[in-house]
C-alpha cells in the first residue's frame, strides 16, 4: 500500500524539505528529522488518521514491465501484483499501470508499473510506494533535491526570458507551475581500466641551407600503458529520461551522496529502474573507455603529429550502486510540439531548448528592414 508520512503536530503529510535531512509540514512548519522516522511510519487506508491525507489502492497491473524492462529490468518479478480486470482493459488501461483513490481528495490516479512515490495533482498529498522500493528495488543512496519548487520555478523563469525570441506563454506562472520534480533511477559504476595504445609519432623541422629551404622529419614508434581507477560512472536507468539529457545534467556532487531512505521521496515523483545493472554496463564502459584512451593520448606530447595506429582497453566492474538523482523538468506544448526543460535539482544546471516564436522573428526582421531602408534613404538624400 501507498505510504504517507503525517505530521505529529496536525496530521497533515510531511514533505521533504530542500537541502536538509528533514520532512517538514507545509502547513504549521514543523520539522522531523528523517533519521527520527521508525521504520514503516507512513499512514495508508487503513491506518491513516480521520482527516489526515491518505491513498488507498488497487492494484491492476500483470507484474510485466514494458518494452526492453520485461526482460532486463531489476523489478521486472515485482512490478505490480493482481490481474488487471477486465473493465480496466476496456477503459483502455494498460496492463502495466496501478490505479490508486486519494482518500484526500477522492481523484483516481494512474501510475506506471515502475512509479515508485507520486503527487496527487489535484490535492497535493504525497504517496510512497514502499512495496516498489524493497529488495532488489531499493536504492542504496540518492541525492537529495537542493532546490525547492519555488527556487526551481524563478529559475525557469529567468530562463524563459534569457530568450528574447521565447513565446509570451512560455513564461507565465500557470506554465511554471507545472513543472515536476522527479528522482530518476541510476545505476553507478566502479571500474578499473587498462589501456595499451601504439601510435607513430612525428617531429618535423625546418632549416634554410643557402637558397634552399630543408625540412627533416623523424618518426617514432610510440606505445604507452596506461592504468585507471573510475568511481562511480553514472548510467540513468529511466526509460522516460532520455540518455543524452542525463548525461548533459551532469554533474552531480556525490558528496551530498546519502543511504536511502523513502522519507527523501515524500512530496515528489520517482520511479524505478527499468533496467538491469547488466543492461546498462556497457554504457559505462564506454565513457570509462572514452576518459582513459583520452588520457593516455595525453601522454604523447611534442610530437608535430601523433596517429594511433593500435588501441586495446579492458575493463572490470568492481561495484554497482542503484541510486537516485533529482531533476526538475518543465514541459510546455507549443504550436502542436511539446517541448521540455530540465533542471539539475542540486546544482541548477539548464539543459533544453526554448521554442522559438515565429511572428517575434518576422516582426523583428521588418523593424530592421525599416530602420535600414530609412538610414540608406537619409543617407541618399544627405548625399543630392
Amino acid at each position: 500500500m501507498p505510504q504517507t508520512i503525517k505530521c505529529p503536530n496536525c496530521g497533515a503529510s510531511l514533505v521533504y524539505q530542500e537541502g536538509t535531512d528533514s520532512l517538514m509540514c507545509p502547513y504549521c512548519g514543523t520539522k522531523v528529522p528523517i533519521r527520527d522516522i521508525p521504520k514503516g511510519s507512513g499512514s495508508s487506508e487503513n491506518g491513516a488518521e480521520k482527516g489526515a491525507p491518505a491513498f488507498s489502492g488497487r492494484s491492476s497491473g500483470t507484474g510485466r514491465a514494458s518494452g526492453r524492462a520485461a526482460q532486463a529490468g531489476p523489478d521486472s518479478r515485482t512490478a505490480g501484483a493482481g490481474e488487471t480486470s477486465g473493465a480496466s482493459e476496456a477503459a483502455g488501461q494498460s496492463k502495466d499501470t496501478v490505479t490508486f483513490h486519494c482518500s484526500s481528495c477522492g481523484a483516481e490516479l494512474i501510475t506506471s508499473a515502475h512509479t515508485a512515490a507520486t503527487v496527487c495533482p489535484f490535492c497535493g498529498s504525497p504517496a510512497i510506494l514502499e512495496d516498489r522500493l524493497s529488495g532488489r528495488n531499493r536504492p542504496q543512496s540518492l541525492i537529495p533535491f537542493q532546490y525547492n519548487r519555488d527556487k526551481a520555478r524563478e529559475e525557469f523563469r529567468r530562463w524563459t526570458r534569457s530568450g528574447f525570441f521565447t513565446p509570451r506563454g512560455f513564461g507565465r506562472s500557470s506554465t511554471l507551475d507545472a513543472i515536476e520534480g522527479i528522482y530518476v533511477p541510476c545505476w553507478l559504476f566502479d571500474m578499473q581500466a587498462e589501456a595499451h595504445m601504439e601510435a607513430k609519432g612525428s617531429i618535423v623541422r625546418s632549416h634554410r641551407e643557402g637558397d634552399y629551404m630543408v625540412t627533416e622529419t623523424d618518426h617514432y614508434l610510440l606505445s604507452r600503458d596506461t592504468e585507471a581507477s573510475f568511481a562511480r560512472i553514472p548510467a540513468d536507468a529511466s526509460e522516460q529520461m532520455p540518455d543524452e539529457t542525463m548525461d548533459s545534467l551532469e554533474p552531480y556532487q556525490y558528496d551530498a551522496l546519502r543511504d536511502f531512505e523513502p522519507s527523501y521521496l515524500s512530496g515528489y515523483m520517482a520511479e524505478n529502474s527499468n533496467y538491469a545493472p547488466e543492461t546498462l554496463q556497457p554504457r559505462a564502459e564506454k565513457r570509462a573507455d572514452e576518459a582513459i584512451a583520452a588520457q593516455t593520448r595525453a601522454t604523447m606530447t611534442g610530437f608535430t603529429g601523433v596517429v594511433i595506429v593500435n588501441s586495446q582497453i579492458r575493463e572490470k566492474v568492481s561495484a554497482q550502486e542503484y541510486s537516485m538523482f533529482p531533476v526538475w523538468v518543465l514541459q510546455y506544448r507549443y504550436r502542436g510540439k511539446n517541448w521540455k526543460l530540465y533542471l539539475n535539482g542540486q546544482t541548477g544546471r539548464r539543459i533544453g531548448s526554448l521554442p522559438v516564436d515565429s511572428g517575434r522573428v518576422v516582426l523583428c526582421f521588418l523593424l530592421c528592414f525599416a530602420v535600414i531602408f530609412g538610414l540608406s534613404a537619409l543617407i541618399n538624400l544627405m548625399l543630392l
